[in-house]
């Protein structure tokens, strides 16, 4: 017999046998021929490669992917979408891909899930991990191995809570423009104030030489305040 490992281009030196144990990683052909006692030898046979002489042998992972699509800042969009691309096998091949997800800094992942793209669209932030699968069944690594741009996905499409008053000193002059514990800030001297850093600007952006102009939500209504900042005494 012969054995060749490049599709039958070249072929190994005949060995002496009526049987041949292929133990190499990869795809082997094995061609037998009969020999008489004369020494007259038949044609190599099977004359070309199929089933009953080939023999494939895979025993190595697959390597890991290379991860793309996320971004390591904020986006307001509805979703994006993380790839899982690159793989190699010089076996079985690669067969496909598997991703998994954390949304807690990687401390618990979610199951493993078929494909080659993960499309994000949870409201937190969100790592995305992929991992080829070879004709055989064996899987890579996990990959990447920690957080990067390439597979972190965070998302926010929710406008901010406006701010709202928590607690009132009393005798303050918060209380004496007749503020109260939930009222919504609107509007600081006919500035609107959306964010609660809105609204430290415009307060630290008024004088406190004169009364502030507040507008406010309570409940269903809409009403105008006037805030007499208290002067410091020296």
């Amino acid at each position: 017999y012969r054995t060749s490992t490049n599709g039958g281009t070249t072929w190994g030196a005949q060995v002496t046998g009526a049987s041949d144990t292929v133990v190499a990683e990869g795809e082997t052909l094995v061609q037998f021929r009969a020999v008489d006692g004369a020494g007259n030898s038949s044609a190599w046979t099977p004359a070309a490669p199929a089933a009953a002489n080939t023999v494939r042998l895979d025993r190595t992972a697959p390597s890991a992917p290379t991860v793309s699509g996320g971004s390591s800042t904020w986006q307001s969009v509805a979703s994006m979408t993380v790839t899982g691309a690159g793989g190699s096998d010089a076996g079985s091949g690669i067969a496909s891909y598997e991703y998994r997800s954390s949304t807690d800094n990687g401390v618990t992942w979610s199951t493993a899930t078929a494909g080659a793209t993960a499309s994000i669209s949870a409201e937190t932030v969100t790592l995305v991990q992929f991992r080829s699968v070879d004709g055989m069944g064996f899987v890579s690594s996990w990959a990447p191995t920690s957080a990067g741009a390439a597979n972190t996905v965070k998302l926010d499409h929710t406008a901010p809570s406006p701010p709202t008053v928590a607690a009132i000193l009393a005798k303050s002059p918060a209380e004496k423009a007749g503020l109260q514990v939930g009222d919504t800030l609107v509007e600081v001297n006919g500035r609107p104030v959306l964010t609660l850093q809105a609204a430290r600007e415009a307060l630290l952006a008024a004088s406190l030489e004169r009364p502030l102009s507040l507008v406010v939500r309570r409940e269903s209504e809409r009403l105008s305040l006037v805030l007499k900042t208290a002067t410091p005494k020296l």
